[in-house]
């Protein structure tokens, strides 16, 4: 996605690049910790929105950032950032195989998330062939890194049977690994292996504390979860209210985009008992 400059001329943003005393260090840093935290965190899916918004904050362009990043490619952060802005269609057109190039070339100077994308290209064919084993091979790269956007690829790998042999006892260890690192979808992952036992013995009450803390950062179906937890008694006592201000949130926050637990809110108004009857809260 393209802030709308109205038909700016490149050539005169090059020029006002070269002969400004403008440095754009500071926020190229700052845009770069954005998307490193994202990754990171399983929230990748959101760096268009939280890139922009940065952008609109500082009043920044977004192709004057793109071009000077162009023009300062002596750092494997810088290889890498731009390879994210050509994968996420920031500041210039979406272009996955320019992209790519980019992760590779940050990768070679051993940049530890460049890997990660790498990856990503391979296992769903972005502009590359598609290569199961390949993207294992990068997450892989990364998770041994301390990444846990790799960590959590390789848990991801194990357990679908992606370009590794099926391996819940891997998957677990690697889920556990990320989680532990703050990532978000990692956790919901090892909560629901804990909830239906599989890999390992069942635990509602572990499965529970992980649902719950993908749900204090917002994280939609870690929220679906809590809500089914807290109305099912599962790692917890019963509590319908709980559930209820659960499923509220998640259809607030998604504007009614989650059908899961929009459906769950309206079964509770209708026949849960101790539900205040509130349409407007049951739907909005």
């Amino acid at each position: 996605m393209m802030q709308n400059f109205n038909n700016l001329n490149i050539e005169e943003i090059i020029y006002n690049l070269s002969s400004s005393k403008n440095n754009f260090n500071v926020p190229v840093e700052e845009i770069y910790n954005i998307i490193f935290k994202l990754a990171n965190e399983g929230k990748e899916w959101n760096v268009t929105e939280h890139v922009l918004e940065y952008f609109n904050n500082h009043n920044i362009n977004s192709q004057e950032i793109y071009y000077w990043i162009l023009n300062n490619q002596n750092d494997s952060n810088y290889n890498f950032l731009l390879g994210c802005f050509n994968y996420y269609e920031i500041g210039i057109n979406k272009n996955c195989k320019e992209a790519f190039s980019l992760f590779i070339n940050a990768s070679k100077k051993t940049h530890i998330l460049a890997g990660y994308y790498i990856g990503l290209c391979y296992e769903f064919g972005n502009e590359v062939l598609k290569n199961e084993k390949l993207a294992f091979k990068y997450y892989e790269k990364a998770a041994k890194n301390e990444c846990a956007a790799g960590e959590f690829k390789i848990g991801y790998c194990c357990y679908k049977e992606l370009g590794h042999k099926k391996s819940p006892k891997m998957a677990i260890f690697w889920y556990k690994k990320a989680a532990s690192n703050g990532h978000l979808i990692a956790a919901y992952n090892l909560a629901y292996m804990y909830k239906n036992g599989k890999g390992m013995r069942r635990d509602y009450d572990k499965a529970f504390g992980l649902f719950k803390i993908s749900a204090e950062v917002e994280h939609m179906d870690g929220m679906t979860m809590l809500g089914y937890c807290y109305s099912k008694g599962i790692g917890i006592n019963v509590d319908k209210r709980m559930a209820f201000k659960s499923y509220q949130k998640v259809t607030k926050l998604e504007n009614l985009g989650n059908y899961i637990a929009q459906y769950n809110l309206v079964f509770m108004y209708n026949y849960e008992i101790g539900i205040e009857k509130d349409l407007d809260k049951a739907i909005y």
